[in-house]
C-alpha cells in the first residue's frame, strides 16, 4: 500500500497535467500541486471542496460542465471529458480539458471519480485563429466573401416576405487603383487598401458588415435599414470619407471608390444574385467617371445586361459630391423600365449626371476572380 501510494504521489507531482481525485461519498477534491499551480495559486491556497473548482469555471462552460459529469455519473457515458474555461489567479482565463473517469461499487454506485487537468489555452488560440483566417481578409482583417455570402444570405432569409426589413448591399471599387498599385508599388497599394479598410469601419453603423471582396473591391451589407433612403445616405457619407487623401510616408495619395447599390426590394431568391447586381451596378458607375453611385432599379432583368443584351436606362445616378435626391424627375428611357431614386437635391455637375441611360457592360470585359485574403496584386484598377 506504502509502495501503491507513492507511485500516485510521484505521478501527481509529475508531468505538466494536473490530478484530482473526488470523493463522492464525502465531496472531497485532492487538487495535485500541478493542478494548484495551472490556476496560479500555492499549496495552501486552495483547500478540498469542489467549489474550489467550479466556482473558478467561466459562466457560459458551467452548465456544459456539469452536465458532462452527470452524463457519466447517472447516464452511463463511459468517460467524463470537458473542456472549458478556468479562472487563473491573474485575472484571465485558461482553457483547460478535464477528464475522468469514475470508480464504482458493485452495485453500480459511483464514489470516486478520478481524472487529470490539462492546460489546451495554446491550442485554443490556434484553433480561434485559424477560424479567424478563415473567414478574413488577411490584409485589411476585414472578413471575406465566404462570410460576406453567409451574413448575406441570414439578412435575405430575415427579410423575406417582410418588406419593412430592409436591407441594401454596396459594392465599391477603388478608383484607378491599378495605376496606382503598379506607379506607386504593391507596399503602396496595399497600404491604400488598408486605410481604405479603416474608413469604412468608421463610416457604417453598428451591425454593419463590411467585407473585402477581392483586390481593390469591397462590399458592405447594410442590414435592417429603415427604409431605402438610408442606404443613399450611407453611400454619400462613405465616398466623402475616401474622398480625403491618404497619407503615406511624405506623399499623400487622392483616391475615389464607384458604389453599385442593390436593395432587397429587388427580391432575389438567391443571395449571390444582390451581389451580382450590385456588381455590375458598380461597373455601370465606373463607366461614367471616377466616384459616381448607381442602384440597380427593380426589375431590371439584370441577368440579360451580364449577357450582353441591350437594355438601357436600367441604373439611377448620383452625383457623390451633392445631397441625395428625394423627387428626381422621370426620363423616358430607351425600354419601359420603373425607375427609383433613392430621394433631395441633386447638382447636375460633374461626371455622374441623374437618370441617364448607360450601356450594358462590354461583356468581353469580364474580370478574373479574385481570393479572398490575397494582397492587392491581383486588383484591376
Amino acid at each position: 500500500m506504502r509502495e501503491s501510494d507513492e507511485r500516485y504521489a510521484i505521478a501527481a507531482s509529475a508531468g505538466d497535467e494536473g490530478l484530482w481525485d473526488w470523493n463522492l461519498e464525502k465531496n472531497e477534491i485532492y487538487f495535485s500541486p500541478r493542478w494548484k499551480v495551472m490556476v496560479g495559486c500555492g499549496e495552501e491556497e486552495i483547500g478540498d471542496s469542489p467549489d474550489e473548482w467550479l466556482k473558478r469555471v467561466h459562466s457560459k462552460d458551467l452548465g456544459r460542465l456539469l452536465g458532462r459529469l452527470s452524463d457519466h455519473l447517472h447516464r452511463g457515458a463511459d468517460r467524463f471529458e470537458s473542456e472549458h474555461r478556468i479562472l487563473h489567479k491573474d485575472g484571465g482565463y485558461r482553457w483547460v480539458l478535464a477528464r475522468g473517469i469514475a470508480v464504482r461499487q458493485d452495485s453500480g454506485n459511483a464514489v470516486r471519480l478520478v481524472g487529470w487537468l490539462t492546460d489546451i489555452t495554446d491550442r485554443k488560440r490556434n484553433e480561434d485563429r485559424l477560424k479567424h483566417d478563415a473567414w478574413h481578409d488577411a490584409l485589411t482583417d476585414l472578413p471575406n466573401r465566404a462570410y460576406f455570402h453567409g451574413q448575406l444570405q441570414r439578412a435575405a432569409t430575415r427579410s423575406y416576405g417582410r418588406p419593412h426589413q430592409c436591407f441594401a448591399l454596396l459594392y465599391l471599387d477603388v478608383d484607378n487603383f491599378k495605376q496606382l498599385n503598379d506607379g506607386m508599388g504593391h507596399s503602396v497599394g496595399d497600404q491604400v487598401l488598408i486605410a481604405i479598410a479603416n474608413r469604412l469601419k468608421n463610416s457604417v453603423r453598428p451591425g454593419d458588415t463590411i467585407a473585402r471582396i477581392g483586390g481593390d473591391e469591397f462590399a458592405i451589407l447594410l442590414a435592417r435599414l429603415g427604409d431605402e433612403r438610408e442606404a443613399g445616405h450611407i453611400a454619400e457619407r462613405i465616398q466623402k470619407a475616401l474622398a480625403l487623401p491618404v497619407k503615406i510616408g511624405a506623399n499623400e495619395h487622392s483616391i475615389s471608390v464607384s458604389i453599385g447599390v442593390a436593395l432587397s426590394s429587388l427580391s432575389h431568391d438567391k443571395p449571390g444574385d444582390f451581389l451580382r447586381d450590385a456588381d455590375a451596378a458598380m461597373y455601370q458607375a465606373k463607366a461614367d467617371g471616377t466616384g459616381c453611385l448607381k442602384r440597380a432599379a427593380a426589375g431590371a432583368g439584370l441577368p440579360r445586361i451580364l449577357l450582353g443584351m441591350t437594355s438601357r436606362g436600367l441604373w439611377i445616378e448620383v452625383n457623390s459630391a451633392s445631397p441625395i435626391n428625394r423627387s428626381l424627375p422621370f426620363r423616358r428611357a430607351a425600354s419601359p423600365v420603373v425607375r427609383r431614386s433613392f430621394g433631395g437635391n441633386t447638382n447636375r455637375r460633374g461626371r455622374c449626371q441623374p437618370m441617364t441611360s448607360s450601356s450594358p457592360p462590354n461583356s468581353k470585359g469580364s474580370r478574373p476572380s479574385s481570393m479572398p485574403g490575397c494582397s492587392n496584386k491581383r486588383a484591376r484598377r
